[in-house]
Order: C-alpha cells, then sequence, then structure tokens
C-alpha cells in the first residue's frame, strides 16, 4: 500500500495532525486558547458549538474512534509491519470533503464516516471537540486547525463556505492553478510543513497539482506533550523484543512507579494495558499488549466498545514498565481501504456528487488519499505529525509488571473523552 508518485489530480484535500508547537499561534506567538465552558453555551470567537449536546459529543468520539479502528483493521490485513496512523486527521478531512457531498455519495461517506444523523447537533458538536482541541494548556501544547484554497474565478456555495468557516474555523485563501500549479503547490506544502514542525515534508508530490486542481482543504492537528513519569535515560538498555519475524534488539526504556504513586493499569485473559499520562493529566498513551504476542488476532476483533471496556476497567497501581523507544515514518493510500468499507461513489467519474461544493467543475471525484505520518517516543515524552491529502478530479484522504517486549497497539487519547488521536501498532521497533 506504499503510494505511487504519477498522480494526475483536480481537488485536493489535506490534513496534517503533529506533536510539537506551532500551531494556532497569532502573530505575537501567543496561543490563542479557549476557556473551559458548559456544553451548548458557546459564545466566543472559535467554532459555533450552540448545538453541541454531550450525547452529540459522545457520538463524533464514537464515530472517529471506530473509524479509525475500521481503518487499522483493513491495514493489517495488507500490511505485515508496523502501522500508525491519526484517525482525528483523516476523519476531519473526509468530514470536510462530506460537506460538500450530496446524494448516494453522501450517504456511503456517512456510513463509512459513522456520522450521526442529526446534523444540526453534529456540525456543534464536532465544533466543540474541536473548541476543547484547542483550548490551550501551560503542560502541553494541542491544537487543531482548518483551512481551503479553492481555484480563483469559481463561484463556491455559501453554504459550503459557510459550514467550513462557522464549524471547521477554516480560512479562505483563493490560489490560481491554472496559472501557477508548482507555485501552489508549495504554498500548501509549506503550510503543512509549518504546522507539522518540519516532520511531515513534501506532502503534495511535483505533478499533482494541474492546472485542473478544483480546491485544495486543509486540517492540521498537533500535540506536543511529556510524560507525567518520565523514564530514566540511564535505565535505557537492549532487551529482545518478540517480533513475529523473529527477536531484535532494541532500546528498552525502563520506569518503576512505587511509593504512592500509581499508573492506571488493566488486566483480562487476553490483554495487560497501561495508561501513560501526559503532563497536565488530559492527555495519554494506552498501550494494549495481548498476551499471547499475536497482535494481528487481536486487531481482528477490535472494536470502539472493546477500546472503552479498557479505558473504564483502568484503575491505579504500582508498576514496573518496560517499553521500547522507537521513531517510525509511514504513507499509505487510503483509497482501496475506503471502497473496502463501503465508500464507492466517490471515487467513480460520473457517479461522485459534490454538487454541495459548487455548480462549476466538472464533476470532480475522489482519485486519491494519502496519509503520511510521523511519531517518536522516548524517555521524555512523545512527539508526532500526520498529513492526509484526498485528491479528486474534475472529468476535463501483570498486575504490578508491564513489559511491552512483543507486539502492541497503542494511541494518543484525551482522557476525559476517550478521543483517539493516534493510534498504531508496534510489531518491530528496530525496523
Amino acid at each position: 500500500m506504499k503510494i505511487g508518485m504519477g498522480l494526475a489530480i483536480a481537488f485536493v484535500v489535506i490534513t496534517a495532525s503533529v506533536l510539537g508547537y506551532l500551531l494556532l499561534r497569532d502573530d505575537d506567538g501567543n496561543n490563542n486558547g479557549v476557556n473551559d465552558h458548559p456544553v451548548g453555551e458557546w459564545a466566543g470567537p472559535f467554532l459555533d458549538e450552540k448545538n453541541a449536546t454531550e450525547d452529540g459529543i459522545g457520538d463524533i468520539v464514537d464515530a472517529n474512534n471506530q473509524f479509525g479502528i475500521d481503518i487499522l483493521q483493513k491495514m493489517a490485513e495488507e500490511e505485515n509491519g508496523n502501522i500508525f496512523i491519526s484517525p482525528y486527521s483523516i476523519f476531519t478531512a473526509l468530514s470536510m470533503t462530506y460537506e460538500g457531498a450530496r446524494g448516494n455519495t453522501a450517504d456511503e461517506m456517512a456510513a463509512v464516516l459513522h456520522l450521526p444523523d442529526n446534523e444540526k447537533e453534529r456540525l456543534g458538536s464536532f465544533a466543540k471537540v474541536q473548541n476543547d482541541i484547542n483550548k490551550g494548556s501551560t503542560q502541553y501544547d494541542l491544537a487543531t486547525a482548518n483551512a481551503i484554497w479553492p481555484k480563483v474565478q469559481y463561484e463556491w456555495k455559501d453554504l459550503f463556505i459557510q459550514t467550513i468557516e462557522q464549524y471547521y474555523y477554516g480560512k479562505v485563501q483563493e490560489l490560481d492553478y491554472a496559472a501557477d500549479p508548482e507555485l501552489c503547490r508549495q504554498t500548501i506544502n509549506t503550510w503543512v510543513e509549518n504546522m507539522t514542525n518540519d516532520r511531515i515534508m513534501d506532502l503534495i508530490p511535483a505533478g499533482v497539482i494541474t492546472a485542473l486542481t478544483y480546491m485544495v482543504l486543509t486540517n492540521a492537528i498537533y500535540f506536543k506533550g511529556e510524560w507525567v513519569y518520565e523514564f530514566d535515560e540511564d535505565d535505557t538498555e537492549k532487551r529482545p523484543f518478540y517480533a513475529p519475524n523473529g527477536d531484535v534488539e532494541v532500546d528498552m526504556m525502563h520506569l518503576k512507579v512505587e511509593n504512592d504513586d500509581m499508573l492506571p493499569y488493566y488486566e483480562d485473559s487476553r490483554v495487560q494495558a497501561i495508561e501513560l499520562p501526559y503532563k497536565g493529566d488530559e492527555l495519554s498513551m494506552v498501550i494494549i499488549l495481548p498476551k499471547d504476542r499475536d497482535i494481528d488476532s487481536y486487531i481482528d476483533d477490535l472494536d470502539a466498545n472493546s477500546i472503552s471496556d479498557i479505558n473504564d476497567g483502568l484503575y491505579p497501581v504500582e508498576l514496573e514498565v518496560y517499553m521500547p523507544k522507537f521513531k517510525l515514518e509511514t504513507k499509505y493510500e487510503l483509497v482501496p481501504i475506503m471502497k473496502q468499507l463501503g465508500m464507492n461513489d466517490a471515487f467513480i467519474s460520473g457517479l461522485a456528487d459534490f454538487s454541495g461544493m459548487s455548480d462549476q467543475g466538472m464533476a470532480p471525484y475522489i482519485s486519491n488519499i494519502i496519509h503520511q505520518t510521523f511519531i517518536e517516543v522516548d524517555e521524555k515524552g512523545t512527539e508526532a505529525a500526520a498529513a492526509t491529502a484526498v485528491v479528486m478530479n474534475e472529468l476535463s484522504s501483570s498486575g504490578n509488571f508491564f513489559n511491552a517486549d512483543s507486539p502492541f497497539l497503542y494511541m494518543i487519547k484525551q482522557r476525559d473523552t476517550g478521543n483517539i488521536l493516534f493510534m498504531g501498532t508496534m510489531k518491530d521497533p528496530s525496523e
């Protein structure tokens, strides 16, 4: 599923995710945070969340999490190595695209994304999720942003533009793709690189932006966090990791939490799991370790309820932890997976219906979805980045001992809602 570079497109949607510190700063370098406030009482400068409800927020989180699991399962059927994706990044990019879809195209996209039916509640609740990500913290950096880059001289439907601005906070910047497609490509790539602290470089390859490019939509999510309980670098040593293709020696970090300090822990007949909180206690990494070392079988049976059961079942214990340091970069083509999940019309010229965006253009359809990621985990904390491009053409995205020395599932989530921002499988840290 590694991506090819010879793509001809006319519509690109990009979403970027990152763990760093550059996103959503104003011109003075200030963090444009949003204060906490009750659901349904929004009156601030950010996204319009006044129609948000607690149930609606739960529905958005469940949709995002199940969508991420769906993708992970399909990838695991094809990929033998490590996997890392940002469910939130892909979900946001396709959700923005969905706002311009109509007819059966919209129905299929809503089903694959698990979107709730109540549009007003959905938009308000998704806005609330985004506002919560952007609320700001002195303990960690986390933010998300969107922008759209429409083709000059096209008439874009007011409802589509208003929805992107009101519920996705997308700035609008027109680009002249016909006059200089390479300059447009560089402009968008530079935005992605800036938003990802240069972790995602050259997302859109040369030749992809053409004179027929229809629109580019961009999303960025950014996070940088340090562990509440840091691993001591002096305790890191070479230890075996039991990878599917044979044992490997890796740099294994070590942490012992005791003397009234506790780590959230879960265990059942099939798995052990731990939660490693980041400073601020609002975000964490959850690591799920199958006892039989068969990560593929576990992924096959995974669903959002399984994740919820683990999150709900975590309890504090004194704990000794071993886990590998790792750094991973991936790039995927997601169109085959989306088709397997049931999203078909959007990729078929003449059947795709994105008439909610504009009455101009020659029947645009999605031709490719590119997802590129980066993650690095060490003794201090975590850095990660992801970018997704949805490309469209016109006709003319045990108790007191936990030793992660075999394949495991991991995710970075918001602790209060369980919303999964990043997730992956680690089969071989030495790759």
